[in-house]
């Protein structure tokens, strides 16, 4: 069961890795909101795969390792995925309603006649 929770959030991970650099690409989102968003799909993928690193920070931290559970680490791990689904959906509604207005302001100009 646990090898196959790694794997679920290992793909999970790399296909959010993959719309990331889709979306900086197609100039969707900004260097540092897709730097931000590869940087927390890379730590899911690694913790997924090394999940002790939670309790060696959190012993770093506090001085007391606790443990979080692969459940618990599956369950933010798919918070944070529909966080971010979440947030690239209103990005593209926000590109696409602003895309609309100024089609409508350019379309309302009156042009001057000849």
């Amino acid at each position: 069961m646990a090898i196959l929770l790694k794997i679920l959030a290992t793909l999970l991970g790399g296909i959010a890795l993959a719309k990331t650099l889709l979306a900086y690409r197609a100039k969707e989102e900004s260097f540092a909101v897709s730097l931000f968003w590869l940087f927390v799909w890379l730590a899911i993928i690694v913790v997924a795969w090394r999940p002790l690193i939670i309790d060696e920070l959190a012993d770093a931290f506090s001085g007391q390792a606790t443990s979080i559970g692969q459940i618990a680490g599956i369950g933010f791990t798919v918070l944070v995925f529909a966080l971010y689904r979440i947030y690239l959906k209103t990005q593209r509604l926000e590109q696409k309603i602003t895309a609309v207005i100024r089609e409508r302001a350019l379309n309302s100009i009156k042009r001057p006649t000849k």
